[in-house]
């Protein structure tokens, strides 16, 4: 199977992960997007929904507080444990699976999938287009995907300055317009010790994820630029696209 862009087990150690977390995301934060995903997606309840991945299903969690049914998958094994482990202590219904979104073998299971914060773009074009092909094929015909990435068209992504950055503080990074890889460096201290990573994540602009999602069977019907829902323009920081699988294959 391909691999990562990256050095995945370096990149997402649970000690670095767990520190930026607890660091880096609030209460209020996380209910808004949530909140906004229920909006993009109009979650109905009932709907089977797949949250991919999901971490340590921050969202997955708010959205099953409100009643949804949700699955969540992450291929971080920590993360699902930490994530079942808070399931469990707060009373919540959520399936959280160990599982690998480039093999995901589930078949027209569910109504709804999100795929968000940028966690689209490890692998190379080709592996990236599988992992689209499988979250297609999870979902049943006239179901919706939404995928919320950085976006590979706007020149403050090089910087960026209203993406990764503005959530962790101190990152160091740089886009190849010629690989179209973001790569973040980032040295920090724990608890007294040095730690650092590289992250990669291949960025894409609206175009070339029209292409992708169209050879999926999927048609875009939203485009957005943040999580207010505000317009998608070249200049945008994020992508926010809604799909839906069509009925005929």
């Amino acid at each position: 199977m391909s691999e990562f862009l990256f050095d995945y087990e370096r990149a997402f150690n649970p000690l670095i992960t767990g520190h930026l977390e607890s660091a880096s995301f609030d209460l209020m934060l996380n209910q808004q997007q949530a909140k906004q995903i229920q909006s993009f997606l109009a979650l109905e309840k009932g709907m089977k929904i797949l949250d991919i991945p999901c971490g340590t299903g921050r969202h997955a969690k708010l959205l099953a507080e409100q009643g949804f049914e949700i699955d969540a998958l992450d291929y971080n094994a920590s993360f699902i444990e930490r994530a079942q482990q808070f399931a469990k202590d707060a009373g919540l219904s959520v399936n959280f699976m160990q599982g690998d979104m480039r093999d995901l073998r589930f078949k027209e299971k569910y109504d709804r999938i999100f795929n968000v914060f940028s966690s689209f773009g490890y692998f190379d074009d080709k592996t990236n287009l599988q992992v689209m092909q499988e979250m297609s094929s999870a979902l049943k015909p006239g179901g919706r995907l939404l995928l919320n990435v950085l976006n590979g068209e706007s020149a403050a992504v090089k910087e960026s300055e209203n993406g990764i950055a503005r959530q962790f503080k101190g990152l160091d990074t740089q886009y190849d317009p010629h690989s179209k890889i973001l790569t973040t460096n980032r040295a920090l201290k724990i608890e007294g010790e040095e730690y650092s990573y590289e992250f990669k994540v291949r960025l894409y602009n609206a175009s070339e994820l029209t292409h992708m999602l169209e050879m999926c069977g999927l048609v875009p019907l939203e485009w957005h630029g943040d999580w207010a829902g505000s317009a998608l323009t070249n200049t945008s920081a994020q992508i926010f696209v809604v799909a839906e699988k069509s009925f005929v294959a």
